[in-house]
């Protein structure tokens, strides 16, 4: 008992040191106040007295719990850290106060009236979707407006930091500032966090955080987990949970040291590091962000900088459903070794109809931008920046041509490209490509005249067929509707803000020159469409609704149509 006593008393110590941690942090580094000197030594002081105290508590736990380690797997993490001066003193510190900050934060949630609220309003899903991505947005948005987060140490307008917090928690890439140059050091690592959890989920962090403790979910947060997943049991949640926070990792690892040895003769190993760990993340996220100011305009041509961003925009829009499904029926690391008999339907169709969107993607822009935008292009070069253009308009929102030089008939094409995006369980937006597959084999059973909408000898329920009417008509009700608003607040032509709108619900992030000359009403606007891309037009609606199963049938009646 003496252990666990003395380890409570540290817990006190430093929850009273980390609210002054926190303090100092957000005043000294985040709103960039002067500090005398002795001022300075003090805090330092402070902040090696919190970390012996941090580690002695870690250190007690452990033998205190007889060497049962997994619950101290990010504590772990966090001494290695803090022993390996991996951080300045003040930034281990900093970190350590805002851990215990967040344990005070989320003891005051369970223990005050907070928990029976939330019953009192019923979170299902959708709800418990919507708010997790919009408190995410207002958490960046405070993090953008202060000072240490722009270049001119003044902060971003509210709105402006509304906007691109928006953008990256939603993983969508608008900007209507230079990421690069507008946002300090400190600016751009928010930004790339807000990413990283915009693509994974809130939901999914939390998840895996409470695996890495040896824990479980409570029966209902795992039913809610189950449906945000689409799983169909406990186990494959929790292996689907493991299985995204690994592949996430090891494809961003991997593209990140390809394009730093790719930038390296361009530029320092530090700044090499940096622009390819950036982009890697923003790419595997389908996110569009860029440090470059013409973003990757300077590597048309290059074949390692396309082919890698590429395959982390392929791989993540495919869906995490289809990676885990993929790794179980591959042989090894063999690509040609998979199982296609032995893949599930859902996998089989993603693949097809994103390989046939990708392949008439480049066609088209090949054919419309050929003596265009690609004339400075050589053959080969042409190609592969049709390429690239074809597989990031579905999503991503990286471009190597310019958007605005475009033809219009390219345009159209890259606005329904934008409109299909991604597919279901992945990083990307859109109605998504499987809501298209179904949509087109309705059609088809229709014209031959059958009851069931069938493909691979296997039938499709109509609930899912109805689900993507619903998800068709919700998206493009939204579009057309924030269409006419861009209409009468901003200037330029419809086809630009069709555009715009289009780019933004399918959280693409590619502009055909208007995001820079949106006033705030635009901004406004389109922020709120990147979070409906994001979330889902669906979401949206059965957040505000409980679905109910109608066990009552009406007799049929006869309604002519066409």
């Amino acid at each position: 008992m003496a252990p666990l006593r003395i380890r409570r008393y540290i817990y006190v110590l430093l929850a009273f040191f980390s609210l002054f941690g926190v303090a100092e942090t957000l005043l000294v580094r985040g709103f960039m106040l002067a500090e005398p000197l002795a001022m300075q030594a003090m805090i330092r002081t402070g902040y090696a007295i919190m970390i012996v105290l941090y580690l002695a508590w870690v250190a007690i736990g452990i033998l205190g719990t007889g060497w049962k380690l997994r619950a101290f797997v990010p504590d772990m993490l966090l001494s290695a850290m803090v022993i390996g001066n991996v951080f300045p003193l003040p930034v281990s510190g900093s970190i350590v106060s805002f851990r215990f900050a967040l344990s005070l934060f989320i003891m005051f949630f369970r223990t005050t009236g907070i928990s029976p609220f939330l019953h009192v309003i019923q979170l299902n899903p959708a709800r418990i979707l919507l708010l997790s991505f919009f408190g995410a947005i207002l958490f960046g948005t405070f993090l953008l407006m202060l000072p240490a987060s722009t270049t001119d140490h003044r902060g971003a307008d509210f709105i402006d930091a509304l906007f691109t917090s928006t953008s990256a928690v939603c993983v969508t890439g608008l900007a209507v500032k230079d990421t690069g140059t507008f946002f300090t050091g400190f600016g751009q690592v928010v930004i790339l966090i807000l990413i990283q959890v915009g693509g994974l989920g809130i939901m999914t962090f939390s998840t895996l955080y409470t695996i890495l403790l040896g824990r479980r979910l409570g029966w209902k947060q795992e039913a809610h987990m189950r449906e945000i997943t689409e799983s169909m049991n406990v186990l494959q949640m929790y292996g689907l949970i493991v299985a995204i926070v690994v592949s996430t990792l090891v494809f961003e690892f991997i593209g990140s040291v390809i394009l730093t040895l790719r930038f390296l003769p361009d530029m320092g190993m530090y700044q090499a590091a940096r622009n390819a760990v950036f982009h890697c993340v923003s790419a595997f996220c389908n996110a569009g962000f860029s440090l470059f100011p013409n973003n990757l305009m300077n590597y048309a041509g290059d074949l390692t900088v396309n082919l890698t961003i590429m395959t982390l925009i392929i791989f993540g829009g495919l869906g995490f459903v289809v990676i885990y499904d993929l790794r179980k029926n591959i042989r090894g690391f063999n690509p040609l070794t998979i199982r296609w008999s032995r893949l599930a339907v859902h996998t089989r169709l993603v693949f097809i109809t994103s390989a046939w969107l990708i392949i008439i993607g480049t066609l088209a822009i090949l054919y419309f931008e050929f003596d265009n935008t690609l004339l400075r292009l050589g053959s080969a070069a042409k190609i592969l920046a049709a390429a690239f253009q074809s597989v990031t308009s579905r999503t991503a929102g990286y471009n190597t041509i310019d958007i605005s030089s475009c033809r219009e008939a390219t345009l159209f094409v890259i606005i329904l490209l934008m409109f299909i995006g991604a597919s279901p369980a992945s990083t990307g937006g859109g109605i998504k490509t499987t809501t298209l597959t179904v949509l087109t084999l309705a059609a088809r059973a229709h014209l031959k005249s059958r009851s069931n909408v069938e493909v691979y000898e296997k039938s499709i329920p109509p609930e899912t067929v109805y689900k993507a009417v619903a998800i068709f008509l919700f998206s493009s009700s939204f579009i057309i509707i924030f269409t006419i608003l861009l209409l009468m607040t901003e200037k330029g032509g419809i086809l630009q803000i069709i555009f715009e709108a289009v780019s933004a619900i399918g959280t693409v992030g590619l502009t055909a020159g208007m995001t820079s000359n949106l006033d705030s009403t635009g901004k406004l606007l389109i922020s709120i469409l990147m979070y409906i891309g994001r979330v889902g037009p669906l979401s949206i609606a059965l957040a505000f609704g409980e679905p109910r199963k109608v066990t009552m049938e009406f007799p049929t009646t006869r309604i002519l149509v066409g």
